[in-house]
């Protein structure tokens, strides 16, 4: 094929194009990339021998996307919500601050009017794979124990993602876990809250304090 004067400013183009990409992908790429075919203006040239250059820039740039992948690895985050924050979801029931175990506080019930959850909403990374939570309260009540869940809220949907309850009694604050969670973050479509169970007959025994979530993330 034999490129006209009024095509040689289209070969310009494709030759500035595929210089440009091999340098890019020579930059960034372990490995170097020949260039099958050299061109210079005013020789003939073919298409062949184009999709030759093509076909060599797509081998280097698919190479050096494994090599890119083979370097990603797991990383391990937490984020976390303290039940200070937390709102009842009966407006009736009053809270206060109190001490759980040795120099913690949390947040429990003043009254005996009716159980109750505090509800705090947390933020999680957009993408990354919830794989377990851990719950911190004081439990020193020998007839109730407390719950923490973790809720997602969607566009068309919701459903619980993971919970944790303490059990017995303990004079120190229980953290008690709930590992082998799968669930992907969607921060596009869902919102995350997390509900710690408060029981007004035990008042002051029962003090939810912090809700952790463990997940990984890709780097």
């Amino acid at each position: 094929m034999n490129y006209t004067n009024e095509k040689r400013y289209s070969l310009k183009q494709i030759v500035i194009l595929l210089t440009i990409a091999f340098s890019l992908v020579s930059i960034i790429s372990y490995a170097a990339v020949t260039i099958p075919n050299t061109f210079t203006s005013g020789t003939t040239i073919s298409s062949s021998q184009v999709n030759d250059n093509f076909t060599a820039l797509k081998t280097a740039v698919d190479a050096n996307s494994i090599d890119i992948s083979a370097l990603k690895t797991v990383h391990t985050g937490t984020a976390s919500v303290g039940a200070m924050v937390g709102v009842t979801l009966n407006s009736t029931v009053a809270t206060y601050q109190c001490g759980g175990g040795p120099g913690t506080y949390g947040r429990c019930a003043a009254n005996t009017l009716t159980n109750d959850y505090l509800a705090a909403p947390i933020q999680l990374p957009n993408g990354a794979t919830i794989t377990g939570i851990s719950y911190t309260c004081y439990d020193n009540d020998a007839t109730y124990d407390s719950v923490a869940r973790l809720w997602y809220f969607g566009d068309n949907a919701y459903g619980e993602v993971g919970a944790a309850t303490t059990s017995g009694t303990s004079t120190s604050n229980q953290k008690v876990f709930r590992t082998g969670l799968n669930h992907i973050v969607d921060n596009s479509s869902n919102a995350y809250t997390v509900y710690m169970s408060i029981n007004t007959s035990a008042v002051g025994y029962i003090v939810p304090i912090k809700f952790t979530v463990t997940y990984t993330y890709m780097l």
